[in-house]
């Protein structure tokens, strides 16, 4: 039968050597840096929006051009930051007057706002009314869509 024995040992010191290095600034992995980016235009889309519907046209400009302007001076180009630019290009084309609002830039800019708040694109099908060739709906493409949009293009390219 096992016999229950306490054992007790000797204290033993532990020390540990802490070398102070300075660790270099890691730059944030790429697609950290466009799901920020692809956030901070669903924002400012819905805030201009919001400006929108009070009829201020020139504070939503103001607010778009400014984010454009940031993002087209970032460091880093990618197809995300690129897309996200022509996203804010075409709201303030459609966030001109009010007639331009009502004319479908409201419905397109809510789309937008849907459309990168939820990742998933709908449509393939750029809007006719728009003056900036957009590839931000190519974000969120699925193969299925995508493969439809090649047989698209092909049939009436």
């Amino acid at each position: 039968m096992g016999l229950n024995v306490l054992v007790q040992t000797t204290p033993q010191d532990m020390c540990a050597v802490v070398v102070d290095e300075p660790q270099p600034e890691v730059e944030p992995d790429e697609e950290v840096v466009a799901h920020r980016e692809r956030v901070e235009v669903t924002n400012i889309l819905q805030l201009a929006a919001q400006k929108g519907e009070h009829g201020e046209f020139s504070g939503a400009q103001e607010l778009l051009t400014t984010t454009e302007q940031r993002l087209q001076s970032s460091s880093r180009k990618s197809k995300y930051n690129v897309a996200l630019c022509q996203e804010l290009a075409d709201a303030k084309n459609r966030m001109q007057s009010r007639s331009s609002w009502e004319g479908g830039g409201r419905a397109e800019l809510m789309d937008a706002c849907q459309m990168h708040s939820i990742q998933r694109c709908t449509n393939t099908y750029s809007s006719k009314s728009s003056r900036v060739q957009k590839s931000s709906k190519s974000m969120y493409v699925t193969p299925t869509q995508s493969v439809k949009l090649a047989t698209t293009s092909t049939i009436f390219g």
